[in-house]
């Protein structure tokens, strides 16, 4: 985890808190609604939420995104703030109870999503101001829903992971999401003002069919590689790593931790530069995927430092020497430089001891520094 991640957490609250005490502050009391319009957008706000993020298998396509646009549309700010609050908690309460996911209720990721959600609120209310033809509206709050979603994921993931090449979009889901959100949202507010509740809820009704049934992802695989692969060396990321160890320890299952550490990478990068040292990653990464019969176990834990789950006693002694034997001493070769290169591993047993996942990391990597004390 970066050092800077929770400095990007509070920010990203405090921020949002401004932004709530801003919509308490500029609204009209008593708060005119219509009842019916209140219930109405609830239940399909939430619903579209609960199913899309159940059923479809792209996550990026949802209706979630267009009703928090719709809703912003015809709803006062304070309203839709407490749709979306409402809506991820009855999520997150799903995920806790019927999904049986070892998760807090009030925890980072429901303050992410929310805090995130409404600093785009406030954008989409801002635009309002000086923008009136829906048709321009919804073209402007599409393009910045995604920008500021994507950004505030990748750099939320980017952060956790330590990880600064992670990628949540490429271009062609960027526009494929553009394209939908967009699509429903022309589709929702013109029904709405033309049919009124009926029409927005037939078309409701078939979008959510299409988005679940018909919006198959090539994108949702690549997004989860993305997310859950280091782009680098094709290793699976620091994130997975942790959700990994965390589920072993939470159930008591018992493995072993084996960290790896370049020897002297700093000097490489610095007498090479960094290119030739992504390079030098790489060819660690190849041998390992074309050598090593554990390859499916590698992560890579952040920079030029990567970890190996053992989940049998009987095969520790085997994946061990056979990591000794591979990188104990290597060569990078290419038509201009011959780089040598070697990692210092550690290892770390977990049978069940009272520990969390950082005390795991801490033990494993103190025994790797003793051993790369000891060789050097």
């Amino acid at each position: 985890m970066h050092p800077f991640f929770k400095t990007y957490m509070r920010a990203l609250s405090l921020l949002g808190l401004m932004v709530i005490a801003y919509f308490i502050l500029i609204s009209t009391y008593p708060l005119q609604l219509d009842l019916f319009q209140v219930v109405f957008f609830a239940i399909i706000t939430g619903t579209s939420a609960l199913v899309v993020m159940n059923f479809a298998e792209d996550k990026t396509v949802s209706l979630y995104s267009t009703f928090i646009i719709v809703t912003a549309f015809y709803m006062p700010a304070l309203y839709t703030v407490c749709l979306i609050l409402i809506s991820d908690i009855v999520y997150k309460l799903k995920v806790i109870y019927i999904d049986r996911e070892h998760d807090k209720l009030l925890d980072s990721k429901l303050a992410f999503n929310f805090f995130s959600k409404i600093i785009i609120v406030w954008f989409l209310y801002m635009i309002q101001s000086f923008i009136h033809h829906e048709l321009i509206y919804i073209v402007s709050a599409t393009l910045i829903y995604h920008v500021i979603n994507v950004s505030s994921i990748t750099y939320v993931i980017r952060l956790y992971t330590g990880d600064f090449t992670v990628k949540v979009s490429t271009l062609s889901m960027s526009i494929r999401e553009l394209f939908y959100i967009a699509t429903t949202s022309v589709l929702l507010i013109y029904s709405y003002n033309a049919y009124g509740y009926m029409g927005m809820f037939f078309v409701f009704l078939f979008l959510m069919s299409f988005a679940v049934y018909i919006l198959k992802p090539v994108t949702h695989k690549a997004m989860v590689d993305q997310i859950e692969k280091d782009a680098l060396t094709g290793f699976k990321s620091r994130g997975l790593l942790d959700k990994v160890l965390f589920d072993k320890v939470n159930e008591k299952i018992p493995f072993t931790l084996v960290f790896l550490d370049f020897d002297k990478f700093k000097r490489i990068n610095d007498d090479y530069g960094h290119d030739l040292g992504d390079k030098v990653l790489k060819d660690f990464a190849q041998k390992a995927s074309d050598s090593f019969y554990l390859y499916d176990k590698f992560f890579r834990f952040g920079g030029d430092e990567f970890c190996v789950i053992v989940d049998r006693q009987d095969d520790l002694d085997l994946a061990v020497g056979s990591l000794e034997d591979l990188f104990s001493s290597n060569v990078y070769k290419d038509a201009e430089v011959t780089i040598p290169y070697s990692l210092t591993l550690g290892t770390f047993s977990y049978n069940g001891q009272d520990m969390n996942v950082s005390d795991i990391i801490s033990e494993v990597s103190k025994n790797m520094k003793i051993k790369k004390e000891a060789y050097n």
